[in-house]
């Protein structure tokens, strides 16, 4: 199996304090426990973790079997990347929206994310799963369920993310402007 985390490398640079630890990005403020040392051991066993914008800096703090890929402006590189994983892992701890997420769901690929800023607002029950912020073992245990279960289709994948068609996001938000302005 293949464990998607897109945008490693800006998490890696952006937490202060954070240590990569076996194969997830653990910010310092987790405590690490013997269970979660568990998890980690568990993740690295069984799954393939693929990180995907890495630089050279965050390369030399890596695991040798953990795969990088190194940032990319190339939008078919990226949805490559994006359709060869079984699941995308997102352990944001802040999102506004979570893009990568509805990146990683019209590419097909279901999500587990953490339960913080907008990024459970992409996952509903027919694509993917939210956990709880920092909670490793939970995250670990959806990606397990959703690996070995596959419960979500690739179909059913791309019609989540094709709800959030911009065209008729800019369509809501006249009708909201437009129903408030007329109150």
């Amino acid at each position: 199996m293949k464990v998607g985390f897109i945008g490693a490398g800006n998490m890696a640079s952006a937490m202060i304090g954070g240590i990569i630890n076996s194969k997830l990005l653990i910010p310092s403020n987790i405590i690490a426990s013997a269970k979660t040392d568990k998890t980690l051991a568990n993740i690295k066993e069984k799954y393939k973790i693929v990180l995907v914008g890495t630089d050279d800096n965050v390369d030399k703090l890596l695991p040798k079997n953990i795969l990088s890929i190194h940032r990319t402006a190339n939008q078919t590189e990226l949805a490559e990347i994006y359709t060869a994983a079984d699941i995308f892992a997102n352990p944001t701890r802040e999102e506004v929206l979570g893009l990568v997420n509805l990146e990683a769901l019209a590419c097909g690929t279901p999500v587990v994310t953490f339960k913080t800023g907008g990024s459970p607002e992409c996952i509903d029950e027919t694509c993917g799963a939210v956990v709880e912020k920092n909670d490793i073992d939970g995250m670990y245990g959806e990606i397990k369920r959703i690996c070995e279960t596959q419960p979500y289709s690739r179909d059913d994948c791309l019609k989540r993310a094709e709800s959030f068609d911009k065209n008729e996001k800019y369509r809501e938000y006249i009708r909201l402007y437009e129903a408030v302005n007329n109150e």
